[in-house]
């Protein structure tokens, strides 16, 4: 397997801006999918594809790995190389890793249980709440701090290997009636701010304006 083809690293404002993107985008979800008919059924739509497409046995095992087995195999695995990481002096990576989940979870069992309301406008669905998912953002949360923490240097089988579990854990919240696809998508886009505005918050290279080539070749030639 080939090593992922190493990428200039971004730099900080680029991560922060990103990371708000996502944010944004978060509250765009929100807004239209839990507060406008037209984001409603749209939502119950997917919702319907999803629930008519899968058998059901397949649906009920997904919601056990997603809600249960995950984070059960994700929590522990996460914590003890973000440890690891600690102890080689990876602390940008580790501090992100074990920061992350911690921060996520109760903003969204807030956001949850009491800072979003759902309206009925006649389109159907839980007359609750369930925006974003907790179970989905947890394990999202774990996976970026796995990211931001693996040993070895990653590979390409790496990254589709994780991004599978996301994409199986995003379903599985789903699949067995816990959640809408809003839902996840929600969680989905505040991890993503979330983990892309700490990482540049702790970036420990000092900001540098930006100087052209032509100021750089000056600087090389000696006067006289």
């Amino acid at each position: 397997m080939r090593p992922v083809e190493r990428l200039p690293r971004p730099s900080r404002p680029a991560l922060a801006v990103l990371g708000l993107a996502c944010l944004v985008a978060f509250l765009v979800v929100l807004v239209v999918a839990v507060r406008t008919r037209p984001g409603q059924r749209l939502d119950e739509l997917l919702f319907g594809v999803v629930l008519n497409t899968l058998p059901p046995g397949l649906r009920l095992a997904l919601d056990e790995f997603a809600r249960r087995w995950a984070i059960v195999v994700l929590a522990p695995l996460t914590a003890a190389l973000a440890v690891t990481a600690l102890l080689r002096r990876r602390r940008r990576g580790a501090v992100l890793a074990l920061a992350l989940p911690v921060v996520v979870a109760p903003v969204t069992l807030w956001m949850r249980d009491a800072g979003v309301v759902r309206p009925s406008l006649g389109v159907g669905g839980y007359a609750h709440n369930t925006f974003p998912s907790v179970h989905a953002a947890a394990v999202f949360s774990l996976l970026v701090g796995l990211l931001a923490v693996w040993p070895v240097r990653l590979e390409r089988w790496h990254i589709a290997l994780l991004a599978g579990v996301a994409a199986l854990a995003g379903l599985g919240n789903v699949a067995w009636y816990a959640h809408r696809p809003a839902d996840v998508t929600g969680s989905f886009l505040l991890v993503a701010g979330a983990a892309l505005c700490g990482w540049a918050l702790l970036d420990p290279r000092p900001h540098r304006p930006t100087v052209s080539r032509r100021d750089r070749e000056r600087q090389r030639v000696p006067d006289g």
